[in-house]
C-alpha cells in the first residue's frame, strides 16, 4: 500500500492488479483448508442443491497467509440475485446509492477519484473504476458506527488470454492510509479496517439479467470483540445480499 503514496498511475495500477488477483483467487479457493460451511449451507451442498434466489450460501475462513490480519476470520456468502452483473457493480461503485441497498450504511462519499467506468480499458490506471472513499457503517451487534477509508476498484474480469470476459465484473476494496488521504478532513479516530471485500459478479448463462454473486468480507475493528467478530460477520454478509435481492425486486 505504500505504493498508492505517490498516486502515480503506474504505482495505483500496479496495486489494484494485486489486490484484483489476490482476491479472485481467494473466492476461487473450494479447499476446506481456507472455507468451512456453515450448517445450512454443508447441508444444501450435501444434498446437491444449486445456487438459488432464495438461500445465502455462507462459509467461514481464515486467509491462506500469516500476514497481518491472518487471526482475523473471513466471511464469504453465495446467493443468485434478479439483477445484471453490469448493473450490480455500478450500483456498488455509486456512493449516492449506498443507503437503497445496505440498509447498515450511513453514508458513503468519493474522496479520491483516480478513474471512472467500470468497463475503462487501458485507461491512464489500467482497466475499470478506482477511486479512494471514506464510508460509515452501522454493523450488527456493534454500538458503535464503523467508519472506513478504502481503496475502491471495479473491472470487467479478463480470461488468461487478456481477452475479456463479457458480463461478468469483479469490485474489491481495501482500506488505505498515508499521504493519499491526507486532504481527507475528520479521518475515522478508531482504526476500523477493511483488510478486504470482493465482489464476484458472475453471468449466469442464458440469463442475461440474473448474477451468481459472490463475496467476501474481512474486517478488523477495535470496536468489534474477537468473540462475536464472526458472528457478526456473518449476519452482516447474509443481510447484504438479501438487502441487494431486495432492491433488484424493486427495479
Amino acid at each position: 500500500w505504500i505504493a498508492l503514496d505517490d498516486a502515480q498511475p503506474s504505482n495505483v495500477l500496479h496495486v489494484v492488479d494485486e489486490l484484483v488477483n489476490y482476491a479472485l483467487a481467494l473466492v476461487e479457493d473450494k479447499t476446506e483448508t481456507i472455507w468451512t460451511a456453515d450448517k445450512k449451507t454443508a447441508k444444501l451442498i450435501s444434498q446437491g442443491s444449486p445456487v438459488n434466489l432464495k438461500d445465502v450460501w455462507m462459509w467461514v475462513g481464515r486467509v491462506p497467509h500469516t500476514a497481518y490480519g491472518h487471526d482475523i476470520p473471513c466471511v464469504k456468502s453465495q446467493g443468485l440475485v434478479h439483477m445484471s452483473p453490469k448493473r450490480i457493480a455500478e450500483l456498488l461503485m455509486d456512493s449516492s446509492k449506498v443507503k437503497t441497498y445496505n440498509k447498515h450504511s450511513q453514508g458513503r462519499s468519493d474522496k479520491v477519484v483516480w478513474q471512472t467506468g467500470i468497463d475503462t480499458l487501458q485507461g491512464t490506471f489500467g482497466n475499470g473504476e478506482t477511486k479512494v472513499v471514506r464510508s460509515v457503517n452501522k454493523a450488527p451487534l456493534v454500538r458503535k458506527p464503523l467508519e472506513f477509508i478504502c481503496l475502491m476498484h471495479a473491472r470487467q474480469i479478463q480470461d488468461v488470454d487478456n481477452g475479456i470476459t463479457h458480463g461478468s465484473y469483479v469490485v474489491v476494496a481495501r482500506t488505505v492510509s498515508g499521504p493519499v488521504t491526507q486532504d481527507i478532513e475528520n479521518k475515522p479516530s478508531v482504526p476500523n479496517e477493511v483488510l478486504l471485500n470482493v465482489h464476484l459478479l458472475k453471468a449466469v448463462e442464458g440469463t442475461p439479467n440474473q448474477t451468481n454473486m459472490i463475496n467476501i468480507n474481512h474486517l478488523k475493528s477495535p470496536i468489534v470483540p474477537m468473540m462475536v467478530a464472526k458472528k457478526v460477520g456473518l449476519a452482516s454478509a447474509s443481510g447484504f445480499l438479501n438487502d441487494i435481492r431486495t432492491l433488484s425486486a424493486k427495479e
